[in-house]
């Protein structure tokens, strides 16, 4: 269970940056799914920037630290650091050099809407708060 909380845990972070970075971006007007591609490379570009040091840096002495388990006499133990080495490894290559390339590839898409329509989008969803019950059906369904 701790190798897999170790090989997981390279990617979440790389994915919660580039997550991070659909917040951060400000989406105009003129954005849509056929230049999703370009803005999926931005995030990615932008997210390994913010975490790809930290990736690195917790890889490298996790590894450095199972490098030590390699040493001893002890069969159990040296076979434990071989496992978790080449886990960290394999972890770490995947978190910076597959996985970006899927974000590129398949990563979520931001669709924009136009500030007017944000706008109207919220008070609508205000108006619907404010009138609890009124409007609705057995089911909860909203009728306008």
């Amino acid at each position: 269970m701790v190798v897999i909380g170790l090989s997981v845990d390279y990617v979440v972070h790389i994915c919660h940056a580039y997550m991070g970075e659909l917040e951060e971006l400000e989406v105009g007007e003129d954005r849509d799914r056929e230049n999703a591609g370009g803005e999926r490379k931005v995030r990615v570009r932008k997210a390994l920037k913010e975490m790809g040091g930290s990736v690195v840096s917790g890889g490298a002495t996790t590894f450095g630290a199972s490098l030590f388990l390699l040493l001893t006499d002890f069969s159990f133990f040296n076979k434990f650091g071989f496992f978790l080495c080449a886990t960290i490894l394999i972890s770490v290559l995947f978190s910076l050099g597959l996985f970006p390339c899927l974000l590129v590839e398949f990563g979520p898409v931001v669709v924009s809407k136009s500030k007017k329509e944000k706008r109207e989008r919220l008070e609508k969803l205000e108006v619907i708060g404010e009138g609890e019950g009124e409007g609705e059906d057995e089911v909860g369904d909203i009728h306008h």
